[in-house]
């Protein structure tokens, strides 16, 4: 061995200048690897710092960290509900009227609920016979709903709880999703039916009441935040029950002034804030849970041509870590475009945050991952079911003005202050909802969508394409002269 310690081979080899050249690049190799690792772990936990400072919910478990609620304030409290995750009660299925929508879509036209099919149903399924099968589709409707009137008289007394708060069933560590809350559906269609039933007896109290009871079965899904499809499809429900409701001209002043109420207290702008929490908690999770154990096998189609490439990118925790910081702060943008209080949508002039400006040679690599997750089709749901909110409670006013004086007004600024507060309005520009008088159809009521463009109520194409989004007036145009 050498005086200096080194023996006299590692002298010999590291006189090769290749070997040097070698070890140099393998350690600034080492370097920049854990450099960039250390980078991209450091920039995350500033993310989530700052994050966390804002009050943003990053996680499952502080999704869930949340005060308890009373349980006597708790619609999902009621006894029937804590049963029925029990699985000590089940309702009935009912018979179908019409197929349960398994997506929300725009319904061109006028919507349909047809009693008929039901009371055939009921009748097909023996739920009547005899003479209990004999009379109009709407009593026969009536006399089946009987059979479920105790749970139905339950959940309507129960309505008036201010939380609507179901547990979540699932382990933390886990999806969070409660799919126990898809048999709210059900639920929902016996009181849509009742409703329907009801007003074409000329019972409107009872129709309006166990309308009102639907909104809390609106309220769990919403509260779920992973669950804004299926509020957004009942709540779709609830407000073709509306319509109906002004269609027949069934409803007196009160009523609809309630319906008005009703309408006016529900945001699916402010659904959508609470869906984003719940989204970003779930995917936080799921990021975190692929990238330990390396695994993008599932997100990788198999005739990608980089797979291999995309592949050895996921072995890298700064992959993860940058497709994670990308994606949260993509949800940061999408989250500041609406004003909840304003009940306005302003996206950004120049996202720095789109999945679509992604240059396609990257889109599998950097950011493969983080282009997987796009939320404007959510924002299309939420402000579609927004606009139909208000137009409902605009509509509603217009029927009680109609009601009042005889005819409809020829602008929606004679609804104020007597009818209405003040006027809703687009949530893309601020301006009122557009509306004109006609003699023909008694009035046009719409919003000109997300394009912007007034297209003088045209219907919009498949999934919101180009067009107007439009409510449509009551068939039963009043012929009387508008009084003076």
């Amino acid at each position: 061995m050498h005086r200096s310690g080194v023996p006299s081979f590692l002298k010999s080899l590291l006189r090769k200048r290749w070997l040097r050249w070698t070890l140099f690049a393998a350690g600034g190799l080492a370097a920049t690897y854990f450099g960039r690792e250390w980078w991209a772990e450091r920039q995350w936990q500033q993310y989530a710092a700052e994050a966390r400072a804002r009050g943003v919910k990053l996680t499952v478990a502080e999704l869930f960290d949340r005060p308890p609620v009373p349980a006597e304030e708790n619609f999902a409290e009621l006894p029937i509900w804590r049963a029925w995750r029990a699985g000590t009660k089940t309702l009935p299925r009912i018979p179908e009227g019409r197929p349960m929508l398994s997506r929300v879509r725009l319904l061109p036209g006028r919507p349909v609920f047809d009693l008929e099919k039901f009371r055939r149903g009921m009748v097909e399924r023996l739920w009547l016979t005899g003479a209990e099968a004999v009379g109009s589709d709407a009593e026969i409707v009536v006399r089946g709903l009987r059979k479920v009137d105790a749970e139905l008289q339950e959940i309507v007394q129960g309505a008036s709880r201010p939380y609507a708060r179901f547990p979540f069933l699932r382990a933390l560590g886990g999806p969070f999703y409660d799919s126990n809350l898809n048999r709210l559906f059900p639920v929902l269609q016996y009181l849509e039916l009742k409703f329907h039933a009801e007003l074409a007896l000329g019972h409107g109290d009872i129709a309006l009441a166990h309308w009102q009871a639907g909104w809390p079965l609106v309220q769990a899904a919403a509260d779920q935040s992973t669950t804004m499809q299926l509020a957004a499809i009942m709540a779709r429900r609830l407000v073709d029950a509306v319509w109906a409701g002004l269609d027949r001209q069934a409803l007196t002043d009160a009523q609809l002034l309630a319906i008005e109420h009703r309408l006016a207290s529900e945001s699916f702008l402010r659904n959508f804030q609470a869906t984003l929490d719940g989204d970003r908690a779930e995917m936080n999770r799921e990021i975190e849970g692929l990238a330990a154990d390396r695994n993008v096998a599932n997100l990788i189609p198999p005739s990608q041509p980089d797979r291999l490439l995309l592949w050895l990118y996921s072995r890298q925790n700064q992959w993860w870590r940058k497709n994670q910081l990308w994606f949260n702060r993509h949800l940061d943008e999408v989250a500041a475009s609406v004003d909840v209080r304003a009940e306005r949508w302003i996206p950004p002039a120049e996202p720095k945050y789109d999945p679509q400006a992604i240059p396609g040679d990257w889109r599998g690599l950097d950011l493969g991952l983080a282009r997987l997750w796009s939320y404007r089709y959510r924002v299309e749901i939420s402000l579609y079911e927004h606009v139909n909110l208000r137009l409902a409670g605009l509509a509603c006013a217009l029927e009680r003005f109609r009601l009042g004086t005889g005819a409809y007004p020829d602008t929606l600024r004679e609804l104020v202050p007597k009818f209405l507060a003040e006027l809703p309005h687009e949530p893309t520009n601020g301006e009122p909802f557009r509306y004109r008088r006609e003699e023909k159809e008694g009035y046009v009521l719409y919003s000109i969508g997300l394009d912007g463009i007034d297209d003088g109520g045209l219907e919009p194409g498949p999934n919101f394409g180009r067009g107007d989004w439009r409510w449509w007036a009551p068939r039963a145009v009043p012929k009387a002269a508008r009084q003076p």
